[in-house]
């Protein structure tokens, strides 16, 4: 299991070796903003059809520990491509399998909102996407969930195989689509071939040298 620095540590790594990307990254514990707590608020009140109480609230607001964000300068529009990752504390714990952050017996209904919106969501993009995270009913370990406008797709990787993917990927934009059970037959066969051409041609543009064998036996695993 990756701890937090092993994790942000193999990001800046791929950032360094990467060719023409132009990146934004910030690290630290920092409160979240008003505003996007706010948003969060009134995100979970639709998601959840209840307001959600001050206390969920604040097990959600944990500082952000990490936000990237990379695009490749290409000289074309057209041709340019991008990722994100974020990360908060709520995440960390994740990483290192800590959940003695949140007292279950008191709040069973946060096994999946304590870990929402903690890795790899595309605010950028407006689109709603986001990784989800479920406790098992033991709170020992963890499933992965992609949502979609908050319609959620499990996926079929575990969370130290969801860690692999975005080291490889750094969040290139929907890659966990490759990994979707459920999908239909029109959407899995585009992720498979269109969208699955065009992954592999971006990041063989960022590293060419790279060995994407690991990454795609888990797509071709997932079928």
């Amino acid at each position: 299991m990756l701890t937090a620095k092993q994790f942000t540590d193999a990001l800046a790594r791929r950032l360094k070796t990467a060719r023409k990307i132009d990146v934004r990254q910030s690290e630290g514990l920092k409160p979240l903003p008003a505003a996007e707590r706010d948003a969060l608020a009134a995100t979970l009140k639709a998601y959840l059809g209840t307001k959600p109480s001050a206390e969920m609230l604040r097990r959600l607001s944990y500082p952000r520990y990490l936000q990237l964000y990379w695009q490749y300068a290409a000289e074309k529009e057209s041709d340019i491509f991008n990722g994100e990752i974020s990360l908060n504390n709520i995440g960390v714990a994740l990483l290192e399998k800590d959940f003695s952050f949140v007292d279950y017996g008191k709040h069973p209904e946060l096994t999946v909102l304590d870990t929402y919106r903690v890795l790899d969501d595309h605010p950028h993009i407006g689109d709603g996407n986001m990784a989800a995270v479920t406790l098992n009913e033991e709170f020992t370990d963890v499933d992965l969930h992609y949502l979609e406008m908050f319609k959620p797709y499990r996926l079929k990787l575990t969370l130290e195989e969801y860690h692999q993917c975005l080291t490889v990927t750094l969040g290139y934009t929907h890659w966990q689509f490759l990994f979707c059970e459920g999908l239909d037959a029109s959407s899995h066969d585009y992720m498979q071939t269109t969208y699955r051409a065009k992954l592999t041609k971006d990041l063989r543009t960022l590293w060419p040298d790279d060995d994407l064998k690991e990454f795609f036996a888990l797509v071709d695993r997932a079928g």
